[in-house]
């Protein structure tokens, strides 16, 4: 089996598996990415830019912001601008990668650390919205929102148990 891009713009599989494709095409390279970074943050003393989010020492609301409030907003803002930008002539490829470095800038500005994998995973999320919009905009929310949610999950359990 092969990887193909393609199948983030296809329906045809039902949207929790398609959002756990997303979430685990999104997981994959960014803990790449950061494990990277951690070395390199490590070596030159940079710990102070570390993300604190959701991490050993976060409390349970400080979980609960990251993980289920703060996905469902930012989708919700996503979903916002993508409705506007569909309604330029550019392609959702183009909207999806504009949408994607916006967010990726915003995530980098609060975390310098966060951008390159804020920025992979929009890309995702906005792919996702753009792919579902056409079934519904209440199934595009969910289709960029479940991912989401699942991976700020993940990466929120790992960083606690990792540093446990």
């Amino acid at each position: 089996m092969h990887f193909d891009p393609s199948r983030f713009f296809k329906t045809r599989l039902r949207l929790i598996p398609y959002s756990l494709l997303v979430c685990l095409a999104i997981l994959v390279p960014v803990l790449i990415v950061e494990a990277v970074q951690n070395v390199i943050i490590d070596k030159f003393g940079f710990t102070s830019i570390k993300p604190q989010f959701a991490g050993p020492g976060a409390t349970r609301m400080e979980f609960v912001m990251a993980v289920v409030f703060s996905p469902l907003v930012e989708t919700l803002i996503l979903a916002l601008t993508l409705i506007l930008a569909r309604n330029t002539s550019a392609s959702k490829i183009r909207i999806a990668v504009v949408s994607a470095l916006c967010w990726g800038i915003l995530h980098g500005i609060a975390i310098p650390y966060d951008f390159i994998g804020a920025t992979w995973a929009f890309l995702l999320f906005s792919v996702a919205y753009l792919t579902w919009c056409d079934v519904s905009i209440k199934v595009a929310i969910i289709a960029a929102w479940l991912p989401h949610l699942l991976a700020n999950a993940i990466t929120a359990l790992f960083l606690r148990h990792a540093s446990a």
